[in-house]
């Protein structure tokens, strides 16, 4: 199944690359999460309900955090070298 499509997308690369030197177990709250990715917080919560967004865990009631390795690996997959990429089916 293809992603959908974010303006974050167009970035996602970029994004990525910030985060070479970080250790990829490291759990990021939202706002740090937010800094990252230069979204609001209110972006990820409502991507959170939404069904779109970073992967995160849901450590306590009102307690998220973003595991750097997971969400690299997600940005990873929403890479494209172009537009026309975006179409390609999954190759199973």
């Amino acid at each position: 199944m293809q992603p959908k499509f974010l303006l974050l997308d167009r970035r996602a690369r970029q994004i990525a690359g910030v985060a070479i030197g970080a250790d990829p177990d490291l759990l990021l709250t939202t706002k740090q999460m937010a800094e990252w990715f230069g979204v609001s917080t209110q972006w990820l919560e409502i991507g959170r309900s939404k069904n779109y967004g970073p992967p995160f865990r849901k450590i306590g009631r009102k307690t998220v955090r973003y595991h750097v390795g997971e969400v690299k690996a997600w940005l990873d997959a929403r890479s494209h070298h172009s537009t026309a990429e975006y179409n390609k089916p999954e190759v199973a």
